[in-house]
C-alpha cells in the first residue's frame, strides 16, 4: 500500500506552517497504521441451483460453498424471498430453510456479511407449479464411447400411474466445441422412458456407438425433454434442456494405452481426462497380463523398438547389448541376447494411441506382443 502526502497549506487558524505539517503527518501516519489491508466484501462462488418443490414441501440449502471471503473470514447469512405468500426462507448458520406455500415461482435473495460489515449476494429461484412435473435432475452428464451417458430425471410427486416422458437429442449453438451427430446415437436421436407408477427418480440413458477414431476428448449434445403423453397429468418443469458428452479422446485408445496414461495422471478413468491434461504425462508404461510363460526373442528391427535401451529388468523385458534383437534363425546365445519379451494379448496399437503426448519422455512397453509401433 502506499500513500501520498501533499503538503499543507503555509497557514491553518493561526498556527505556524510547521507545525500544522507536522500535525498533519503524524496523523496520517496514525491512520494508515490503524487501518490496515482494505476489508474487500464477499465473493460469489458459482450460481446456487433452483428449486422445484410441491405446495407444503420443503427443502435445506447450505449456501456457504457458494461464497468465499478474500480475506478468509467467517461469514454470516441471511435471506429473503420475493414473495412469502409463495414460499418462505429462514436461516440457521449457512442453512437456508425454503418452505413452499402455494404454487407460483419466486426469487430468494441470499447475502454474505464479514465481520467489518462488508456483504455480497446471490440468488435463486424457487418453482412450486401448480401441477405436478417432471425435469432433469441434473444439468449435464458425461459417458465415454464404448458405453452411455445417464442423465436423471426427478418428480415432484410419484405418478399413481406409470407415465411416459420422450426427450429430443441435439447440438448446441456454441461454434467453439464439437458437436455430436445422428451416427453417434445408437437409438438415434429422439426415445422415451417409462417412469414407474410410485417412483420421484427415474434415468434416460443415452448409448453410443462405438468406433475405432480417435477424435476429440468431448463432443456435445442436447438434449430436450418433452411433455409426458396427454392425460398423464404432469407437466415439464424448468430444467427440461441439459447437455451431455461423449468422452473420447483418450477413451478412445487401445483399452492398455488408455489405462497407462490413466495411470500416469493418477485418474480414475478415461472419461475425465482431457486433452490438455495429456501435456502433464512425461512417462507411459504400457503392459498387459502374460498370455504365456514361454520367453522368446523379439525378431523386428524396427528402431522404435530396438534403439531405446529400457530401464527395467524386473519387468519381463532385457536390453541387448547392441540395441537391437538378433536376426531371425539366429541364436540367442551367438547374439549375446540379454531382452526377451514375455508373450501376451497385445499385438497392435491405434495410430492416435499417442496423439498430444507432447511432453513425453520415457516410453516403456512391456510385456507385449507387439513388433512395431504406429
Amino acid at each position: 500500500m502506499s500513500y501520498h502526502l501533499r503538503p499543507p497549506p503555509a497557514r491553518s487558524h493561526g498556527w505556524p506552517s510547521a507545525l500544522v505539517g507536522g500535525a498533519i503527518l503524524g496523523c496520517a501516519l496514525i491512520a494508515a497504521c490503524d487501518q490496515g489491508p482494505d476489508d474487500e466484501a464477499p465473493q460469489a462462488v458459482g450460481e446456487i441451483p433452483a428449486l422445484l418443490l410441491q405446495e407444503g414441501g420443503s427443502a435445506v440449502v447450505d449456501v456457504s460453498p457458494y461464497f468465499s471471503d478474500p480475506e478468509g473470514a467467517a461469514l454470516t447469512f441471511g435471506a429473503g424471498s420475493s414473495n412469502p405468500g409463495v414460499a418462505t426462507v429462514s436461516t440457521a448458520g449457512s442453512i437456508v430453510n425454503v418452505s413452499a406455500v402455494s404454487a407460483g415461482t419466486v426469487r430468494v435473495v441470499v447475502t454474505a456479511m464479514d465481520p467489518g460489515g462488508q456483504s455480497g449476494q446471490q440468488q435463486f429461484d424457487v418453482a412450486v407449479p401448480a401441477s405436478p412435473v417432471v425435469e432433469l435432475a441434473a444439468p449435464e452428464a458425461v459417458g465415454p464411447e464404448t458405453g452411455g451417458a445417464v442423465l436423471p430425471l426427478m418428480l415432484s410427486t410419484p405418478p399413481v400411474l406409470p407415465i411416459t416422458v420422450t426427450y429430443t437429442l441435439g447440438v448446441d449453438d456454441d461454434a467453439g466445441t464439437h458437436d455430436a451427430d445422428a451416427a453417434d446415437f445408437a437409438a438415434g436421436t429422439s426415445g422415451s422412458v417409462e417412469i414407474a407408477a410410485g417412483a420421484t427418480e427415474a434415468a434416460i440413458e443415452v448409448v453410443f456407438n462405438d468406433d475405432d477414431d480417435i477424435e476429440p476428448s468431448r463432443e456435445f449434445f442436447t438434449i430436450t425433454l418433452d411433455a409426458p403423453i396427454t392425460g398423464a397429468g404432469y407437466t415439464v418443469g424448468p430444467r427440461r434442456r441439459g447437455t451431455g458428452a461423449i468422452a473420447e479422446g483418450v477413451c478412445d485408445r487401445t483399452p492398455e494405452v488408455q489405462q497407462a496414461i490413466a495411470a500416469a495422471l493418477f485418474a480414475p478413468n478415461c472419461v475425465v481426462i482431457q486433452d490438455e491434461d495429456l501435456a502433464n504425462v512425461r512417462f507411459l508404461v504400457i503392459t498387459t497380463q502374460p498370455g504365456s510363460e514361454a520367453w522368446r526373442p523379439v525378431a523386428d528391427r524396427s528402431p522404435e523398438l530396438c534403439d531405446v535401451d529400457s530401464p527395467f529388468s524386473s519387468g519381463g523385458v532385457w536390453t541387448w547389448p547392441n540395441g537391437c534383437p538378433p536376426d531371425p534363425g539366429e541364436s540367442a546365445t551367438d547374439a549375446g541376447v540379454h531382452s526377451m519379451v514375455r508373450a501376451s494379448s497385445l499385438t497392435t496399437l491405434k495410430p492416435g494411441d499417442f496423439r498430444n503426448l507432447e511432453n513425453l519422455g520415457v516410453l516403456a512397453i512391456l510385456q507385449t506382443r507387439l513388433e512395431t509401433l504406429p
